[in-house]
């Protein structure tokens, strides 16, 4: 609305109008750059690196399986069955026990229990001595084994023990092995047998033994 003619404005007022809208105008590019400078920075954005791994993996091929024997064919490849000479053949077992063997003559009670040098032995095959005398035991073992054991000695129920008994192991009539024993004696004996076809146990008195001789655990291996 326009103001009467008449109408005086102070010159205090218009000074002080003048400096407010100046101020105004000068403060505003103030704040405005204040504002501005304030204000957090957007950061540049960063690189992203990007890696790709590669990893080589190598498979080897399975190994072939080793090849078998064909039936007919030895481990050996020699086309028949493989030989193993050091160990007993597939017909028998790795030892046998000699107890209840029938010999060659047919006797099938010379089987007996004994004692030697306080120890009993059961099973043991006991020739029956009268003094000065032999007596013998002969066996088929067909060529079958390699080693017989056996412990031998005189029945501690002796009637008469005064002297000695020397145990001897024959093959095919060759002898194997042997020891001389006394009463209250026992010994341990060992003999060769591979390849032998008659194997023979032969005890002989020396002085007068009247009593058994005791072959006490015979086994052919």
């Amino acid at each position: 609305m326009p103001l009467p003619r008449n109408v005086t404005v102070p010159t205090a007022l218009i000074t002080g109008a003048a400096g407010i809208a100046v101020g105004a105008l000068v403060t505003a590019p103030v704040v405005y750059v204040a504002t501005r400078d304030d204000a957090p920075q957007d950061a540049a954005p960063r690189p992203v690196a990007t890696v790709t791994a590669a990893h080589t993996v190598t498979v080897s091929p399975a190994p072939s399986p080793a090849p078998q024997p064909s039936a007919g064919e030895g481990a050996d490849g020699d086309g028949g069955p493989q030989d193993d000479s050091d160990g007993p053949s597939a017909a028998r077992p790795g030892s046998e026990p000699m107890t209840g063997w029938e010999s060659v003559e047919g006797r099938d009670r010379m089987w007996g229990n004994a004692s030697v040098d306080g120890s009993r032995r059961n099973g043991a095959l006991i020739h029956d001595h009268y003094c000065d005398d032999d007596r013998s035991t002969e066996f088929t073992i067909g060529r079958d084994w390699k080693t017989w054991t056996g412990t031998v000695g005189i029945d501690d129920d002796a009637e008469d023990a005064d002297g000695s008994i020397t145990f001897e192991v024959v093959g095919d009539g060759e002898r194997l092995a042997q020891q001389t024993v006394g009463l209250g004696e026992a010994a341990d004996l060992e003999a060769d047998v591979e390849g032998v076809l008659r194997l023979e146990l032969v005890s002989t008195s020396h002085e007068c033994i009247k009593g058994g001789a005791v072959w006490a655990a015979p086994v052919l291996h």
